[in-house]
């Protein structure tokens, strides 16, 4: 079973830098997560531009200057999310 992170990245997109917002058990969990907590950031979004990093990053540009989110698959071996 997968679960997805939802991070919240500075300029450098680093992970290990990065902060953790939520945890979730679809992608499409955390991307609406990802656009409730942009929606916070900015008064509108007018683009979300995606960079695939590998097979289970994804880091998601909502048009602030220096900050950025990520969705990171990893893998778990039960239901539970933390």
């Amino acid at each position: 079973m997968s679960k997805y992170r939802l991070y919240e990245l500075k300029g450098d997109w680093s992970i290990e830098n990065g902060t953790l917002v939520s945890s979730h058990k679809t992608k499409e969990l955390a991307y609406a997560r990802l656009i409730k907590e942009a929606k916070k950031k900015v008064k509108q979004i007018y683009y979300i531009q995606t960079t695939i990093v590998n097979d289970k990053t994804e880091i998601y540009d909502y048009g602030l200057y220096n900050r950025f989110y990520a969705i990171i698959e990893e893998e778990c071996k039960d239901d539970t999310l933390d």
